[in-house]
This record gives structure tokens, C-alpha cells and sequence, in this order.
């Protein structure tokens, strides 16, 4: 369940946590009825709503240092040989399987398989791509920050 602390529409206070709970809005990603609010507290069953999104990317919440974005890479596809500078990743793989490669521009000299369950760390200025190697779609999420 989406909720967001003093939201307005908020309904009445939860006697467990003392949070207010909103209704989980509408929109989001293709799949998923998790929308960015933005740089405002929140909570979601991230591992729910990565398996339903359908979307190549979708930002789940955006604050100044911090980004959460939920993935579903197609049968073949891959995120794309890219490097952040002044920013570190991690993924979770909640479902289907993955090559994950990390090196410099010319050469990879990190080459791993990845499954349900595993992360793939990623450092600052490390040049990077994810290829789904399976027969579904890879179901991913990230944190990175700095966000982007």
C-alpha cells in the first residue's frame, strides 16, 4: 500500500504506526499504481509493484539524494551500455535471469549471471550493461543515488 505521512485526502490515523494511509494513486507506470510523488515520505510493496510493472522504466520516488526506479527489460533487451559519474546503483532481481557486465568503455572485466533474489552493486564511473538472458521479462528495481 502507497502512503505518504499528513497527505492531503489522508484518511484517519493508523493506532499500529501513527501514519496517515492514502489510497495508492491512480497512474504510475504501465502495470504498476505507483506514482513519484516526489521528495516526500512514502512507503509501497516495491517487490509487488516490480513484478507489475510493465514499463522499460518507471521512477517510483524521486528525492534530492536518492531514486528508486522499478525495471521490466523484454525478452533480449538490455538496459544499454551507459556510465554515471557521481553516482552509485544497486539492483534487486526479483524475477528472471540476467547477464550482468561491468568494466571500462573497452572491455568488461566483470562478467556475472543474475537470478531472483540476487543484487548487482555498481559503483560510481563504472561503465555497465544488464541483458536479459531468460525467456520472460526481467523484473528489476533500483536505487541510485545522487538521483538523476
Amino acid at each position: 500500500m502507497f502512503s505518504a505521512s499528513g497527505a492531503p485526502g489522508a484518511a484517519a490515523r493508523s493506532p499500529s504506526c501513527g501514519t496517515r494511509r492514502i489510497p495508492r494513486p491512480a497512474g504510475g507506470g504501465y502495470g504498476t499504481t505507483v506514482t513519484d510523488l516526489g521528495n516526500t515520505p512514502a512507503t509501497f510493496m516495491i517487490a509487488q509493484e516490480t513484478l507489475k510493472n510493465r514499463n522499460f522504466r518507471t521512477a517510483a520516488w524521486t528525492a534530492t539524494d536518492l531514486q528508486v526506479t522499478l525495471m521490466s527489460i523484454p525478452v533480449g533487451g538490455d538496459v544499454g551500455l551507459e556510465v554515471h559519474h557521481g553516482v552509485d546503483q544497486f539492483f534487486r532481481v526479483e524475477s528472471g535471469t540476467a547477464r550482468v557486465m561491468m568494466g571500462t568503455e573497452e572491455a568488461f572485466t566483470f562478467v556475472k549471471d543474475a537470478g531472483a533474489g540476487d543484487v548487482i552493486l555498481i559503483p560510481d564511473g563504472t561503465w555497465h550493461n544488464i541483458v536479459n538472458t531468460g525467456m520472460e521479462p526481467l523484473k528489476l528495481y533500483s536505487l541510485y543515488g545522487p538521483a538523476e
